[in-house]
């Protein structure tokens, strides 16, 4: 586990300027990657450049609390891995844990009993992984991912819980943003282009231009594109989400 956290850093660290000779600028979402390589610290205002940031302990052990008298009903705790912030709720028995070390827990939401494990993967085509986005399919059989390939790239990719099987895009060096299953047969997901030249804020001063955030729609089963969609901004975006919307009356 330990060779995966080093890994991990080595990529968040990668994408910071190397020395003063490096043009590469300091953006909120190299800040991000280091803040979740190292567990350290936790921004106050989202991905805001200029964040404040509080001291946090690494989160070794995962528990689980009644919602009305807020008593834990039990605790699962890792000796060589750390939690990520990713919980998967498989139905209304399983939740999935995710761990820096890329392996997804399957525990009993009502006892903490370990059921399963499954190993994301490390590499593809020999280049280090660090997963920061997942989500599950409705019908509970595969996790859609996206990952940094190395330290200047992106993928998005699907894992079968079934057979623990992998499907990963190429390589893009624009940021992939979000992912979200409209179905079974649906995956949609979004990245911003030029991340480096993108509307952002620092202390009083924003820092406008015209964003470029590609939406698209996937076939799950071989990520083959069906549709897409350029959506363009002129305001800071910290945080964006796809939801779902109930259908019209007609």
């Amino acid at each position: 586990m330990a060779l995966a956290f080093s890994s991990v850093l080595a990529v968040a660290l990668a994408a910071l300027p190397a020395d003063d000779n490096d043009d590469r600028p300091v953006t909120a979402e190299a800040m991000r990657a280091l803040t979740d390589a190292t567990l350290a610290y936790t921004s106050l205002s989202g991905n805001n450049i200029s964040a404040v940031w509080n001291y946090q302990m690494p989160n070794h052990k995962a528990s689980v609390y009644t919602v009305n008298s807020l008593s834990c009903l039990w605790d699962y705790a890792l000796n060589d891995d750390t939690f990520r912030d990713n919980i998967l709720q498989l139905s209304d028995d399983d939740i999935i844990l995710n761990t820096l070390g890329n392996q997804l827990i399957k525990l009993d939401a009502f006892d903490g009993y370990l059921k399963d494990t499954y190993n994301l993967p490390d590499k593809e085509n020999d280049v280090d992984l660090a997963y920061y986005e997942l989500a599950l399919s409705p019908d509970d059989n595969n996790v859609a991912f996206l990952a940094y390939y190395g330290y200047d790239k992106y993928v998005l990719g699907t894992f079968s819980l079934k057979n623990e099987s992998s499907d990963i895009t190429a390589p893009q060096e624009d940021r992939l943003k979000d992912i979200y299953w409209a179905d079974n047969n649906h995956l949609m997901a979004a990245y911003t282009e030029n991340v480096y030249s993108s509307n952002m804020s620092m202390l009083n001063n924003s820092y406008l231009s015209t964003d470029h955030t590609h939406i698209f729609c996937l076939k799950p089963e071989n990520l083959s594109e069906l549709w897409n969609y350029d959506f363009t901004s002129n305001e800071v975006n910290l945080y964006s989400r796809f939801f779902a919307l109930p259908k019209h009356q007609s």
